[in-house]
């Protein structure tokens, strides 16, 4: 459930223009990932008596959420996931995300030292990034980019909840001397008793920010690379993909700057006008309901956007001067179009 507190930062973040996301993908199921998921984190615990991960294990069975996250030594993201039986204080399943990341055995030579998730570096002698990365879509990309020489390749690995699912993200990320200049990426999630119920590879972008709606059928997330020197590397923008038919269904990458799941919804907004006072229109906002095939569309101020409290499955709440809330309907006045 997202509460109030999580929509007043989203809007937050819009005003400060913050990037957002989109990617093409293939999708493939693979079920050998679901084999690989059988641990027993309550025996590795308890054998354990270090005081450390006894208090960790009093802290995972008293968690209120389903899904409780370890975070990762290097205090960037999270290592693994805990499914928890809430009602009983039962561990259900435990996901380490180091055993599902695909891009820490390539073909190329080991360099010495690791990145700062322990994951190897691989050398890589000048070869242009369209022959290091041959499936990328350059499309997203600015139109150099396939020469560039690369140098080097690592990865990144997370893991986070949201709607009770649980999304692992991994993202194989090409350096051009010390830039990072492209990315390869691969999504899995999980329902809240931890079973795979999507694999997402082959994506073409890295993965800045990402969200499910509720029903767990729309995930959405966003994606960019911005360099002081060359500018956006990588288009920002937003992506919509359908997890029960492997179908991208929503494709921007003309630099949406925000995006957020609430209930069944996709929420999108871009920046109209950056100088607006006043009753000038500052933010588009559009709606995407996927189950009826609408969007909504409207513009806001700067002021009615700080009068947002919350999101409904009719319309947008917002909290007048005088203690009073009004509801904007979505179909009565925002513009209704046929997805």
């Amino acid at each position: 459930m997202i509460y109030i507190n999580k929509i007043i930062p989203f809007f937050l973040l819009l005003l400060a223009d913050c990037i957002s996301i989109q990617c093409r993908c293939n999708t493939t199921k693979n079920s050998n990932l679901l084999q690989m998921q059988k641990t027993n984190l309550k025996s590795e615990f308890l054998v354990d008596t270090n005081r450390q991960t006894t208090l960790l294990q009093q802290e995972i069975l008293n968690s209120k959420d389903p899904i409780y996250l370890i975070k990762d030594p290097s205090g960037k993201g999270y290592k693994s996931a805990v499914f928890i039986d809430v009602a009983n204080k039962k561990v259900i399943k435990r996901i380490d995300i180091s055993i599902n990341n695909p891009y820490t055995s390539l073909n190329y030579k080991k360099a010495t030292e690791y990145n700062y998730q322990g994951n190897p570096v691989y050398i890589v002698d000048n070869k242009p990034l369209k022959i290091v990365m041959p499936k990328l879509d350059l499309k997203h990309y600015m139109d150099s980019i396939g020469e560039w020489k690369i140098t080097s390749l690592s990865t990144f690995q997370n893991i986070i909840s949201f709607n009770n699912y649980a999304i692992e993200i991994f993202e194989q990320r090409a350096f051009s001397d010390n830039y990072n200049v492209a990315c390869m990426s691969t999504i899995n999630i999980y329902d809240i008793v931890g079973s795979l119920i999507a694999h997402i590879s082959d994506i073409e972008t890295n993965v800045l920010d990402i969200e499910i709606t509720e029903n767990g059928k729309y995930l959405s997330l966003n994606y960019g690379i911005d360099n002081e020197d060359y500018g956006h590397i990588l288009k920002t923008g937003v992506f919509v993909y359908n997890t029960t038919n492997n179908r991208i269904i929503f494709d921007d990458y003309n630099g949406a700057p925000g995006m957020l799941c609430k209930h069944n919804l996709v929420i999108i907004g871009k920046i109209l006008n950056h100088s607006s006072v006043g009753q000038e229109i500052y933010q588009l906002i559009e709606v995407h309901d996927f189950e009826k095939n609408l969007t909504y569309s409207r513009g806001f101020t700067r002021s009615e956007l700080e009068k947002i409290i919350d999101i409904s499955n009719e319309g947008y709440i917002l909290k007048n001067p005088d203690g009073t809330v009004t509801t904007l309907y979505f179909e009565k006045q925002f513009k209704v179009e046929k997805f």
